[in-house]
């Protein structure tokens, strides 16, 4: 079985915070998108970051403090669809890093695909977020003919 995972994140230095997370089976169409709450509270953060954290909202959209499940839950959920043998498809490098955490070498890079931003044809495939254009959700099916 192959899988398409997807994510939106805010990022500090190499550290990743998911807002984000969509899988989607390539042959069933079964796609798991779940939102996940910050491990910190937004008031914690350093200062310094918090201009690099209002750059990344305006990108995607997704609140630090918002998300309908921990980190641990979403892994939880998502791993448990994934089995023994099935591959991962990812789109980058930094991707790759984080799905490999939850998917040891299960996961495949796809190099062969344009820029997410010039993939415009599911835009239906949304999330119910509202923030439609980078929706995890919305990537994964962008990426479908490409693997």
């Amino acid at each position: 079985m192959k899988w398409i995972a997807d994510m939106e994140a805010f990022q500090i230095g190499s550290k990743w915070y998911p807002k984000e997370i969509a899988i989607l089976n390539t042959v069933t169409r079964e796609c798991i998108c779940l939102t996940t709450r910050c491990s910190i509270p937004y008031s914690m953060v350093y200062p310094n970051y918090l201009p690099t954290l209002k750059c990344q909202f305006a990108i995607h959209g997704l609140y630090w403090d918002q998300g309908d499940y921990s980190l641990q839950r979403a892994n939880q959920i998502i791993v448990n669809k994934v089995k023994a043998g099935d591959e991962v498809y990812v789109k980058g490098d930094q991707k790759a890093k984080f799905f490999e955490t939850w998917f040891p070498s299960q996961v495949f890079e796809i190099t062969n695909a344009p820029a997410i931003k010039d993939l415009k044809l599911c835009r239906n495939q949304v999330c119910n977020k509202n923030h439609q254009g980078m929706c995890a959700r919305r990537k994964c099916f962008e990426l479908l003919p490409y693997v």
